[in-house]
């Protein structure tokens, strides 16, 4: 008679424990928290603005919620077990950070209207331009590292990367721009003005 083989039984008697959850699910109901403040403060803006909802509100709305839906179907597939919170913030972030420079660009209409001049052109469609390219470079780390403690040989050089990225906006000034100083009437003389304007002076 052929004897049955008994399953073999795991070392000091632990079975399996329970597969480890995600938590994708919370990471998606927070995206959908944050666009909905998205989506409120953009409509708000426009309505205190024009009394009306203006095409541009869909382009912004809807290439915002199509960047994070990508993002966060990426998250779900090639990094499944990350951090549910960091995903949503970034998208809130960005997204309020969107509103305040489509109010900054409104404002910025209707004055250039009133003085009888022509609109500049906005700020808003730039912001929405960087966050695609972030989500596109997100993409690419989450596809090529799949396993994030490789870059923790690299945790000191990484750090000081970023305290150099964070001085760069503090220490650059756009051209035809005054430097402090001369802002405030403190010019040496007009030409050290002129040399360090990029020929505006004083």
């Amino acid at each position: 008679m052929a004897s049955t083989a008994r399953p073999s039984s795991p070392p000091d008697g632990i079975g399996p424990g329970p597969p480890v959850r995600t938590r994708r699910g919370a990471e998606l109901l927070m995206l959908v928290f944050a666009a909905l403040i998205t989506t409120a403060a953009l409509v708000l803006v426009e309505v205190n603005q024009h009394q009306q909802l203006s095409p541009d509100l869909l382009g912004y709305g809807g290439t915002y919620l199509a960047l994070f839906t990508v993002a966060h179907v990426a998250v779900r597939k090639l990094a499944p077990h990350a951090d549910p919170l960091i995903l949503p913030c970034v998208a809130l972030l960005n997204g309020l950070g969107l509103v305040m420079i489509h109010r900054l660009d409104l404002a910025a209409t209707a004055k250039a209207v009133q003085a009888g001049q022509p609109a500049p052109g906005g700020d808003a469609s730039h912001q929405v331009v960087w966050t695609a390219i972030g989500v596109v470079l997100f993409l690419g780390v989450l596809w090529f590292l799949r396993d994030h403690r490789s870059l923790a040989r690299y945790g000191y050089t990484c750090g000081l990367a970023g305290l150099v990225l964070l001085i760069i906006p503090g220490t650059s000034r756009a051209p035809g721009t005054s430097p402090p100083c001369c802002s405030r009437g403190q010019c040496p003389s007009a030409s050290w003005c002129s040399t360090r304007t990029s020929g505006s002076r004083c």
